[in-house]
């Protein structure tokens, strides 16, 4: 009995232990990538990098898993983001069938940039499956905007607007590649 009521108390002091110890995965990539007693091949293509600030790089590789034998294939994206100031570095991947909507949330908050709602601040944000953000921003009561990207525990920074003109080409390069024959 007195180690039932220690696991209960242990479960509910801690929700977030119980939370963190599951094994899910949230992309096909990442579910591929965890299969057991088979052989895949990963290929990769590197489709470009991007500085946002000194010490501050993410690279976007077109990405795909097979088994040979069989007619399954998994695609999609691979994003590493590096923050060498503060020793971070993440990757989150994208499935193909995600990458549209991926293009399209970036569109949109370029286009909403400032027209978020009634106060003068704002924050514009995409999230994928895999937990890859992006979000924009103007800094400091001002007119300037900004460019905050995140995977993981790596974060890098934009200083205007630029840097998501480019991560939407980097994608939309990558998605050709991946959709090339």
């Amino acid at each position: 009995m007195r180690k039932i009521i220690t696991a209960l108390i242990f479960l509910l002091a801690f929700p977030a232990y119980a939370e963190t110890s599951k094994t899910e995965t949230s992309t096909k990539i990442e579910s591929s990538s965890l299969k057991t007693g088979t052989v895949s091949i990963k290929s990769y293509l590197e489709i470009g990098e991007m500085d946002t600030r000194p010490l501050e790089k993410l690279s976007i590789y077109a990405l795909e898993i097979f088994y040979p034998g069989t007619k399954t294939k998994v695609q999609g994206l691979r994003i590493e983001v590096n923050n060498y100031q503060k020793d971070r570095t993440d990757v989150s991947f994208i499935d193909l069938d995600e990458i549209d909507d991926l293009l399209k949330g970036i569109d949109y908050i370029s286009e909403q940039l400032g027209k978020g709602g009634k106060f003068k601040m704002f924050e514009a944000k995409y999230i994928t499956k895999s937990g890859f953000e992006i979000t924009v921003f103007n800094k400091s009561k001002s007119d300037e905007i900004g460019v905050a990207i995140h995977s993981g525990i790596a974060s890098i920074f934009g200083d205007d607007i630029s840097a998501l003109q480019k991560l939407r080409s980097l994608i939309y390069t990558a998605k050709e590649a991946l959709n090339a024959k």
